[in-house]
């Protein structure tokens, strides 16, 4: 059985998205504050391990793969991009079609080279009032890439941290964003904090 091709049908008119990503200053408190304030929480990767989220979203099949028995369980929906050359990952993911651009003023899903482009574009066709960020480090922290550490094994890839903010610097997001990460290096957004804008 193919894994699910999803809809475009999610709908967050009037609500705040807060978008999730991985950095090293990411904490879980902050996590917490975003949850329990009803906005609309969609996780990138390893997010699913230190926030309650509406939507998982990773680019990365082999970090699906790695990950499935543990991210099945939740009750947060589990998307993914397709991929042309291979099919989509496990029968319990949604797999989106979409491009390899960086511009977000359109309706069909540009994946912007990494997970949190795409998921942020994704809040912004799903007509979000708002955009938050937290976890948008977009630079290593005494070696660590995430608030975990580094990925394990073959998923240990190197970060290409300054062609990911080249790409948000060219999106062009009709939907407001401000950056809610503690430390970050993606300066192009207004910056604050998730309990000022929460």
């Amino acid at each position: 059985m193919a894994s699910k091709r999803l809809p475009f049908d999610i709908d967050v008119t009037g609500r705040t998205a807060v978008v999730i990503a991985g950095g090293p200053s990411l904490t879980a408190a902050d996590c917490d504050h975003a949850s329990q304030s009803g906005a609309f929480l969609i996780g990138v990767n390893d997010a699913y391990r230190i926030a309650e989220l509406d939507v998982l979203y990773a680019s990365d099949h082999g970090w699906i793969e790695h990950h499935h028995e543990k991210i099945k369980h939740g009750k947060h929906l589990v998307l993914t991009q397709q991929h042309q050359t291979s099919k989509p990952p496990k029968d319990d993911v949604y797999w989106i079609r979409g491009n390899h651009g960086h511009d977000m003023t359109s309706k069909e899903l540009n994946f912007g080279g990494n997970s949190g482009f795409a998921a942020v574009h994704l809040a912004s066709i799903w007509n979000a009032e708002r955009i938050l960020l937290l976890g948008f480090d977009m630079t290593a922290t005494n070696a660590k890439r995430h608030w975990f550490g580094n990925h394990p094994g073959v998923l240990h890839r190197e970060a290409g941290f300054a062609s990911w903010i080249t790409n948000f610097e060219r999106a062009n997001c009709p939907t407001p964003i401000i950056n809610c990460s503690r430390e970050s290096a993606l300066n192009c957004y207004p910056r604050s904090t998730i309990t000022d804008e929460l």
